[in-house]
């Protein structure tokens, strides 16, 4: 059986500990790059429902990880861009949060009709 998964080279730095007190840029992409969050009118994101769902999700998780401030952020068609600030040592709790994700798996945006789901991109 052979399989279709991608096999990408990791972007990560080889031994840093992603753990660490620092500021850290994120990108997550809707599967397959689907255009699930909104459109580009007139050169200006028009979030539809998804998209304001994914705004939401974003603006909580502080109250999912007290020890994360989060920074700029833009919603694009098919992925977000964001930048969150880890501002204290979260060793011990890292563990819990690694993998966590945006959406949590109870969300109303994991039913969002015509979704296919949400993944990490690059």
């Amino acid at each position: 059986m052979a399989s279709d998964a991608r096999h990408r080279r990791s972007i990560r730095l080889q031994g840093y500990d992603y753990s660490q007190v620092g500021a850290y840029f994120v990108t997550i992409c809707a599967q397959d790059r689907a255009c699930l969050f909104g459109e580009i009118m007139d050169g200006d994101m028009r979030l539809n429902e998804a998209g304001h769902m994914v705004t939401s999700q974003w603006n909580v998780q502080t109250d999912r990880f007290p020890t994360v401030r989060l920074d700029t952020f833009i919603v694009m068609p098919n992925h977000i861009h964001g930048i969150l600030w880890i501002e204290s040592d979260t060793r011990g709790s890292t563990q819990a949060s690694v993998g966590a994700g945006l959406v949590p798996a109870h969300s109303p945006a994991n039913n969002f009709a015509g979704a296919k789901g949400v993944g990490y991109g690059r």
